[in-house]
């Protein structure tokens, strides 16, 4: 079998030995699941070549970018892994008319991305804690959103062009969102993309932030709705008394809010430049204190009090934007365990256990019912042998 693909992409575009198999037997979730083989495509036929011969032999394929999946969407046992770091080729680039867009293959990183477009004081706005190792076709995997999500919302938004192959290995050029809700954020379960154009934003050339502290979570809440409907908001970020502490910040919990105007406290470009490496940086500094398990539950805001009560009563940080009603909360590896508690208080609070990271492997037990049966349908249209992502998000076939 592997002589066949080697065939398909070339032998140096093929890894098997044991070493290899073991770095990409782990994604940014810890779990692990060893595979058989992984492929590197570079072209659109190779992936339609590598996704037919799955079909062929009955080979569970798992699409993975980098590897920064939490919830284990880039690991699977005795399948094929199908690596697009080397697609990471600019196609085409318009940045003088006024619907500025960059057609790309999705192995590109973000940080990368955003690198290069920033000569031209242009940007892709979805910004997140992974974005100097995350590659543009693990964000739309995904439908993530970033730091500056009350603007820019989900990455879907700034996508006007989609070339996907599906799980029978068709191809397809779409332009529509309805085409594009089967194909971005169904975490490669439908299809694996090929390319995308997306839209750009000017860079935001004036912001202002705010910074507010608090002991009490009572006045936390209350604040925070206060913010959301501010003028400008651009981001709003939560650090609890763990993060707060670790970030020189003094105690409590705090608040920074970004707005692109100057209606913030917070105008030095320096003291902005602080805050914002704050919120970028949290996440590694948290990684490093040993806090490397990272959750997303989503919560009506008015039932919030009860899990923030519970992450401070467990010790376990908090930090990141609040879009969507998001907590996001970070457990060590004595904490772990505690994991399955919370989930279980997020449902019984009528929220959800992953607002941005995916369900995955890891929390494929607590997706919810109408996502599952959306999968369900896409499978049958799309992917009818269950060759894409076998085994995560829903147990189909």
């Amino acid at each position: 079998m592997n002589k066949h693909l080697i065939k398909l992409v070339g032998k140096n575009n093929v890894l098997e030995s044991d070493e290899d198999l073991e770095a990409y037997s782990i994604d940014a979730s810890l779990l692990e699941r060893r595979p058989a083989l992984v492929v590197f495509p570079k072209k659109v036929n190779e992936i339609q070549k590598i996704i037919n011969y799955c079909n062929r032999i009955n080979m569970p394929l798992t699409l993975r970018g980098a590897g920064t999946n939490c919830v284990g969407s880039a690991i699977g046992t005795n399948n094929y892994i199908m690596d697009f770091s080397r697609m990471n080729k600019v196609i085409e680039f318009e940045y003088e008319n006024k619907d500025k867009f960059i057609r790309l293959q999705p192995g590109i990183v973000v940080e990368n991305l955003n690198r290069f477009l920033s000569k031209y004081k242009l940007t892709f706005p979805i910004l997140t804690p992974e974005q100097s190792a995350s590659t543009i076709g693990g964000i739309l995997a995904l439908n993530k959103y970033g730091f500056r999500a009350f603007k820019y919302r989900r990455a879907m938004n700034w996508v006007s062009e989609l070339e996907v192959l599906d799980g029978t290995g068709k191809y397809y050029n779409i332009n529509n969102k309805e085409d594009f809700e089967n194909f971005i954020g169904t975490e490669g379960c439908i299809g694996a993309i090929a390319s995308a154009k997306l839209k750009l934003a000017n860079n935001i050339e004036n912001v202002s932030m705010d910074l507010f502290g608090f002991e009490d979570i009572v006045q936390l809440i209350t604040k925070w709705r206060e913010i959301e409907k501010k003028e400008g908001l651009i981001s709003l970020v939560l650090f609890d008394n763990i993060s707060s502490v670790f970030l020189d910040l003094g105690e409590g919990y705090h608040l920074i809010a970004e707005y692109e105007n100057n209606k913030g406290s917070v105008i030095e470009p320096l003291k902005i430049k602080k805050l914002r490496n704050k919120i970028l940086g949290i996440q590694n500094l948290l990684a490093d204190k040993g806090y490397i398990y990272r959750d997303d539950p989503s919560l009506p805001i008015d039932q919030t009090y009860d899990l923030f009560k519970w992450l401070n009563t467990n010790e376990i940080p908090i930090a990141g934007s609040l879009y969507n009603n998001t907590i996001h909360c970070f457990f060590n590896q004595e904490q772990k365990n505690l994991r399955e508690e919370m989930y279980e208080l997020v449902n019984k609070h009528q929220g959800n256990v992953s607002s941005n990271y995916g369900y995955g492997i890891l929390k494929k037990e607590y997706t919810p019912q109408i996502f599952k049966r959306k999968m369900m349908r896409l499978k049958e249209k799309y992917d009818y042998n269950n060759i894409l992502n076998r085994g995560e998000v829903l147990d189909y076939k």
